[in-house]
């Protein structure tokens, strides 16, 4: 039997008749920062925000998800 839980990672307000958020998953392994690289143990969830022209993704750590924001 599998067990799992639900964390709400964040909201977003979505314009009518609008695509506005792309959600995939994010690959396990090194994700690069402007100081350096981070080793990610588990795949990830990888958001774009296209009307705010963001991208960000968010990986599992100590029993919840962390934010990572590219730079």
């Amino acid at each position: 039997m599998h067990s799992f839980s639900i964390h709400r990672v964040n909201i977003f307000n979505l314009n009518e008749n609008l695509i506005d958020v792309f959600i995939s998953v994010e690959k396990k392994g090194y994700w690069q920062t402007s100081k350096g690289k981070i080793n990610i143990k588990h795949d990830g969830i990888s958001v774009d925000w296209a009307s705010e022209s963001i991208s960000f993704s968010y990986y599992w750590k100590n029993d919840n998800f962390q934010n990572f924001l590219y730079d």
